[in-house]
This record gives structure tokens, sequence and C-alpha cells, in this order.
């Protein structure tokens, strides 16, 4: 008899807006735009029928917030310099 399937934890996607991500990241949309294009942020989903004027853009909340762990720390008095290998 065959095993049923255990269930995924699945956790809510939490979606933001453009709002949002602007407030988030502290730049322009012409900004996070040219960012998407060149692969270095998230790229936004359409939210609703493509050309419609109820659609709207949205990012994964996951997504941007890994993005927004993963950028570098600001150096500050103190550091230690990098080593050069």
């Amino acid at each position: 008899m065959p095993t049923p399937k255990v269930a995924e934890r699945h956790t809510p996607t939490h979606l933001l807006s453009k709002r949002e991500v602007l407030k988030l990241t502290g730049v322009s949309y012409p900004t996070i735009w040219k960012w998407m294009q060149q692969g270095n942020f998230p790229r936004s989903r359409l939210l609703g029928e493509p050309g419609s004027k109820t659609a709207r853009v949205c990012w994964y909340a996951h997504e941007v917030e890994a993005w927004l762990a993963g950028l570098p720390l600001q150096k500050i008095k103190g550091d230690a310099p990098a080593t050069q290998n």
C-alpha cells in the first residue's frame, strides 16, 4: 500500500506593493527597474490582468528581504583591513 504524501509546510506569501518596496530600499522606481533589468534586484510580479487599469506590480517579501540581507556591510572605522589572496 503506498504511503500518503506528507503535506508540505506552506508559509503564507506576503506581497509588497511598489510603494512598500520604494520605502524599504530608499530608491526611485526607475532605479528598481534598472536593477531588475540588470538582474540585481528581484523581478516584480503582475497582480491582475496585463494591460488592465487595475493591474498592479508586487514583489514577494521574502525575495526582497533576502536581497536586503545580502547587501554588503558598510565599512566603519576600526574594521580589519581586507585581506588579499
